[in-house]
């Protein structure tokens, strides 16, 4: 369980780094002088897609090799006000094939974190929710991973607040 988990760390933290070092940047601001334009000093959004063919380590039962589409949306907002918001977002869809048994299964991935900063005060608000869904046909379990947090730093670094959960459930 631990190795499932540290593997989902890793595997979101190697795509959010990737992200955000390549993302490129075109404004969303509409083109008048809106509320909206007043209060934002830029606005941006990435979107990119593509395939993935991997062997997912299982919690509940045997490797299995899947492949399929993924669908990637990051977005950051910095107002005149000193606030800085970062919002990324994936959602992932396939199929797999368990390594011994050859059982079909069903892939579905939601992924989403929130990552809100004031200039102002250096307060850092982190929120998290990673869902994957592997829905196995016959005998095979139907896998949930379920992990969400929410961290709040104040200015000086010291974490205040923090609340987390971790499940895995083999049905």
């Amino acid at each position: 369980m631990k190795k499932s988990f540290n593997l989902i760390k890793m595997l979101f933290l190697g795509i959010s780094i990737l992200f955000v070092t390549q993302c490129k940047k075109e404004s969303l601001a509409p083109d008048d002088s809106s509320e909206l334009s007043s209060k934002v000093s830029n606005r941006a959004a990435t979107i990119s897609g593509g395939t993935f063919d991997f062997v997912a380590t299982s919690p509940c039962s045997e490797d299995i090799k899947v492949k399929g589409t993924y669908q990637f949306v990051a977005t950051d907002v910095s107002s005149t006000g000193g606030k800085v918001s970062f919002h990324m977002h994936l959602n992932a869809h396939g199929t797999g094939i368990g390594s011994k048994s050859g059982a079909k299964y069903k892939w579905a991935d939601n992924w989403n974190q929130f990552f809100n900063y004031s200039l102002v005060n250096g307060q850092l608000h982190e929120s998290a929710k990673f869902y994957t869904r592997m829905i196995g046909t016959g005998d095979a379990p139907e896998i949930k991973i379920i992990l969400d947090f929410f961290l709040v730093l104040n200015a000086n670094g010291d974490l205040v607040n923090k609340n987390g959960n971790f499940s895995i459930d083999c049905n």
